[in-house]
């Protein structure tokens, strides 16, 4: 989004302050990931320094905490809450797509030693992925000063599904057969989370049921985006927006008027146990504080390109994927003889098929009316050789349309293929040539 549109810390102190004249006491940065934001520690200092603020903590991935911890300490956070889903390095490179566990620990080390006191871990349950993992993140806290909060997988985004739903009290049940729990006093800021802990413990461990044990009679918390939006509730998509009691000057009579309203707002009840799938309208990373970015990079923030001013012309992509396979496992499929049946038309449907979902999956990319799709494949050697050819009218190009079709078409020739053989190899995957639009015609050479 455009730096204009996020608010300048100046402008969340404001709303803050305004928070606190009204009785708020307790505030969270949160995202996305705050700590890729530039001059976080500066905003920590600038709201450290408000007298009526009771706490201020911060929720992190952990990854960039290894860096920071100190100078957040010294600027004035109280606490830290870590994300951390899994104590597997693949399966965290899984779940995350980025970053390296290592840096996660390092993190958690760095908060203790930095007194960031009380260390909580999020973890996220979700059946299938991590619920093998429950007992071991809990002996996390036997050892250590750490406070493990296992949060019920909530239907926001793409990625809920019934299914994948363990709820809090199958958790607790899953903890209490590592050792007898006693319920205890939550740490600082424990919110919603029921605390209990094992003898001789240092730490503790918490259960959130946000679905199956919904608390939003008890919920006092608001939510402001990196946009000036203030949420009354997590689950709904409505908002109240601040920012014209915050441009070009601060009123703040009307801030606090719309804090009162955002206040009024708030459900008595939220849908969440009520449904199967996921809100894919929103997702976490944009409701609490500021998109995620490539960690230990410094970024502008990711925006699409403005086609508004080009013309809608013919304009056409042609990009190709390989694989490579054993010669019994060519033999096979030259044959027809796979259990799945028809290669050569499935891949060609599920090629066509993505081009359709192109602007679903590369989260910049326009969506276009393809007008048609060519999908073809040739056997070279050892290699299958996918062909995609895509043609739009519109004011940008086919190429991430092309290139997303040949990926699939290859995925999907693995997949029926990969019961003769698992060592198939996708590779080169590249842009043949692309034509139309202001910068006319491309091929590589």
């Amino acid at each position: 989004m455009p730096r204009e549109e996020v608010l300048r810390y100046e402008e969340i102190a404001a709303v803050v302050r305004a928070g606190l004249q009204l009785g708020i006491s307790h505030v969270r940065l949160t995202g996305g990931e705050p700590l890729v934001r530039e001059g976080l520690v500066d905003l920590v200092q600038m709201l450290s320094a408000i007298p009526q603020l009771a706490d201020l903590s911060l929720t992190t991935n952990g990854m960039l905490l290894a860096h920071n911890a100190r100078a957040l300490a010294r600027a004035g956070l109280r606490r830290v809450n870590i994300s951390l889903d899994t104590l597997q390095p693949d399966r965290f490179h899984a779940i995350t797509r980025f970053g390296a566990i290592e840096d996660v620990h390092e993190g958690i080390d760095a908060a203790l030693d930095a007194g960031l006191h009380p260390v909580k871990l999020n973890v996220v349950v979700m059946r299938g992925v991590n619920d093998d993992e429950i007992v071991e993140m809990g002996r996390l806290a036997v050892d250590r000063p750490l406070h493990v909060r296992f949060i019920e997988l909530m239907p926001i985004g793409e990625y809920f599904s019934r299914e994948r739903l363990v709820p809090s009290e199958e958790i607790l049940a899953r903890l209490s057969a590592f050792g007898e729990l006693s319920p205890v006093d939550g740490p600082p800021g424990c919110g919603p989370a029921r605390a209990y802990a094992w003898a001789g413990a240092r730490g503790s461990v918490g259960v959130i049921g946000a679905v199956t044990q919904a608390f939003c009679a008890a919920c006092n918390r608001l939510r402001l985006t990196a946009t000036g939006q203030l949420r009354p509730c997590l689950d709904q998509e409505s908002s109240v927006d601040l920012l014209p009691a915050l441009r070009p000057a601060v009123h703040h009579e009307r801030l606090a008027q719309l804090i009162q309203e955002t206040v009024a707002a708030k459900p008595q009840q939220h849908t969440m146990a009520q449904r199967e799938v996921g809100n894919l309208r929103f997702c976490m990373a944009g409701v609490g504080g500021y998109r995620m970015t490539a960690a230990g990079h410094r970024r502008e923030p990711a925006r699409m390109a403005d086609v508004s001013g080009k013309s809608p012309t013919v304009r056409t992509a042609v990009a190709r994927c390989e694989l490579v396979m054993k010669p019994r496992t060519l033999a096979t499929l030259k044959a027809g003889k796979l259990p799945k049946g028809d290669v050569w038309s499935t891949a060609q449907v599920a090629g066509i098929l993505a081009t359709k979902r192109t602007a679903e999956l590369i989260p910049l990319c326009h969506p276009i009316p393809i007008s048609h799709v060519r999908v073809r494949q040739r056997l070279n050697g050892r290699r299958v050789i996918i062909e995609v050819e895509v043609t739009t009218t519109a004011p940008t190009g086919p190429e991430m349309e092309a290139l997303t079709a040949a990926a699939i078409a290859a995925l999907t020739v693995y997949d029926m293929c990969k019961v003769v053989e698992r060592g198939i190899v996708i590779r080169r995957l590249y842009l043949v040539s692309k034509s139309g639009g202001k910068s006319g015609i491309w091929r590589r050479k």
